[in-house]
């Protein structure tokens, strides 16, 4: 499991636009910034985690605020 911090961005947009867009489904938070936690279980393949960097590399900087 990982945290990683997007820094300043729509968290709620973000979230949303995983899952419309990319049937992407992670717990995104908006604490101090925003952040994001990946856990890859068992069946997680390399593939799953290229596509979720590949959507966030085309979402944060739409959302950036």
């Amino acid at each position: 499991m990982v945290t990683v911090n997007l820094g300043a961005c729509d968290a709620d947009a973000l979230k949303s636009r995983l899952w419309d867009e990319y049937r992407i489904e992670v717990p995104i938070g908006a604490r101090r910034g925003t952040s994001l936690r990946v856990s890859a279980q068992g069946y997680t393949t390399r593939a799953d985690i290229e596509k979720l960097v590949d959507a966030l590399r085309t979402l944060l900087p739409q959302l950036r605020t």
